[in-house]
């Protein structure tokens, strides 16, 4: 989506617009008043038309979109200083505790950083042709960010989006330091450049060994970071998993510490609360289930979250969890009856709470009816009608699961799940086959 952008950069820097002479089939400036421009000017109309579409985004975020554009002033400076200053200790997988801007004094640093981006912008746009490559590394480094760093509501920080981004002002620097030196100083750009390798492959060394093993990575991560709920989080996981795995009791109760820690830190996310209800292993303490009810009920669940649902009924399935059914009813319930919950999360949630139902208590017709609710809700999937016929086969519904397996082959335009629905149509029709060659009576589907 951004090709574009980047293209406008290198013309408007490098290239100025030239074209061959005798062109006949208009010029670059009118191509990208069609490609670039025409699509920025629909979109600033779609947003004063239906401004609700940010204020929707917002209810799912702990920030408005004035809020993350000013924090992304801040976070621009963080991504030049990761890129400049590669330090070990600036170096991390989670960047979640980075306070967001709530004003232009709040941090009192948003204001020069705003100051900054806007200052950095028009010096590259009043010296394109005095320094072309100054102008080019600052333009492209903000192109590359105009859609992830500005009015959608994304997550604010996540370092690989400067894949490309980087592109602009590490090519700025190589090509202009060797200009400058080239006539004074040839030697130095080598010199420079070696002593930049070698700074880079030991940084690279020494975080490619605080990778060596999970838990290490996490112990340096919540050492480096200890405000970041997701670090916090890791780390718990693992000592929880540790604790399992070497049947040391010591270790679950420093997990509980830090999962409690996580939910403390973001008081938004679930992830810390389900993270004990696991490391418990039996019924989540009242405290902390009001908790996750209240945030549950407060703003509806992520796509990224659903998975910690499903661990939770995961760990029930495995009986490393015995979390009593009422409390497991009660926090699906609460994510279930939020108005605002997408279509996709609810279909997955009542799916998961659907497998929960059939396997660990057995109540199938509940089970058939929350797997026909996920269908409802996304009718276009066939996964969801898969699903529906799986069950359908304990029940035992033949005739109802082969006609859930046909939706689901109408639906399936690029068989992605064309073995799964041959294999359960077979099953099924061998199920109806015995049932027939029987008189009728019930089949045990055993392992089916």
């Amino acid at each position: 989506l951004l090709l574009i952008a980047y293209a406008y950069v290198i013309e408007i820097t490098l290239f100025r617009f030239r074209i061959t002479p005798g062109e006949r089939w208009g010029t670059p400036g009118q191509w990208f008043a069609l490609s670039l421009a025409l699509p920025l000017y629909a979109i600033l109309v779609f947003l004063v038309l239906q401004p609700e579409w940010l204020e929707n985004a917002a209810l799912k975020r702990s920030f408005t979109a004035p809020e993350r554009l000013m924090t992304e002033a801040r976070v621009m400076f963080l991504y030049l200083k990761l890129l400049l200053v590669p330090a070990i200790s600036n170096l991390a997988l989670f960047y979640d505790d980075f306070p967001v801007s709530r004003g232009l004094m709040q941090p009192a640093s948003t204001v020069w950083a705003v100051l900054g981006v806007g200052a950095a912008a028009l010096s590259a746009l009043l010296l394109i042709r005095r320094a072309p490559w100054f102008a080019f590394g600052v333009l492209w480094f903000l192109a590359g960010h105009a859609m992830e760093s500005t009015i959608v509501l994304l997550e604010l920080i996540h370092p690989h989006r400067n894949y490309l981004a980087y592109l602009g002002p590490m090519l700025a620097l190589c090509v202009g330091g060797a200009a400058l030196f080239r006539r004074t100083h040839a030697w130095m750009p080598m010199a420079v450049s070696g002593i930049i390798l070698l700074a880079l492959a030991g940084t690279t060394a020494l975080r490619a060994y605080q990778w060596r093993n999970p838990l290490d990575l996490a112990a340096y991560e919540v050492r480096h970071r200890p405000n970041s709920p997701r670090a916090n989080y890791e780390i718990g996981r693992l000592l929880n998993v540790a604790a399992r795995q070497s049947k040391q009791p010591a270790l679950n109760a420093d997990a509980i510490r830090y999962l409690r820690r996580a939910a403390a830190l973001e008081p938004t996310e679930i992830s810390g609360l389900i993270g004990i209800a696991i490391a418990s292993g039996g019924p989540l303490p009242a405290a902390d289930l009001g908790q996750l009810l209240d945030r549950l009920s407060s703003r509806p669940l992520m796509p990224n979250q659903v998975s910690y649902l499903e661990a939770l009924i995961t760990c029930q399935r495995g009986k490393l969890c015995e979390t009593p059914p009422e409390q497991i009813n009660a926090i699906f319930a609460a994510l279930l009856a939020h108005p605002a919950l997408r279509p996709a999360v609810k279909s997955d949630a009542l799916t998961i709470l659907g497998i929960y139902y059939a396997e660990q208590l057995g109540d199938l017709p509940a089970a058939e009816r929350l797997m026909r609710e996920a269908v409802a809700e996304l009718p276009d999937d066939p996964a969801r009608y898969i699903n529906l016929a799986q069950v359908l086969l304990f029940v035992p519904d033949t005739t109802g699961a082969l006609d859930a397996l046909k939706s689901a082959r109408q639906r399936d335009t690029l068989g992605a799940n064309q073995s799964r629905i041959l294999k359960l149509s077979r099953d099924a029709e061998a199920m109806q086959t015995q049932r027939e060659s029987s008189g009728g009576d019930r089949v045990d589907v055993g392992e089916q």
